[in-house]
């Protein structure tokens, strides 16, 4: 899930009552599958304050075994990682 702001923020100068810059943001706010496919999408809205609810149903089993299909926890060692978490990378527990 990815969502967005919209509207237009204007950042002021600390102190002084100067505009500095002046940001727009469009929405576009979307929901993916767990293969990066959008399923569902607010619509491209530049009108004023719009408020956009969207929502999607997910089958979490069907996206779990998919997860565990692509095997990216399958070669770990987690008994090696010790070294990464010192500074030197040679300390011991």
């Amino acid at each position: 899930v990815a969502s967005n702001r919209f509207g237009t923020e204007i950042l002021m100068d600390h102190g002084a009552p100067n505009e500095v810059q002046r940001i727009h943001f469009y929405g576009k706010s979307f929901i993916t599958d767990n293969t990066g496919a959008i399923v569902a999408e607010a619509p491209d809205n530049t009108t004023e304050e719009p408020v956009m609810v969207i929502s999607s149903t997910l089958n979490l089993e069907q996206q779990r075994q998919e997860r565990l299909a692509w095997g990216l926890f399958r070669d770990r060692r987690p008994d090696l990682y010790h070294p990464l978490l010192t500074k030197d990378g040679n300390s011991q527990k």
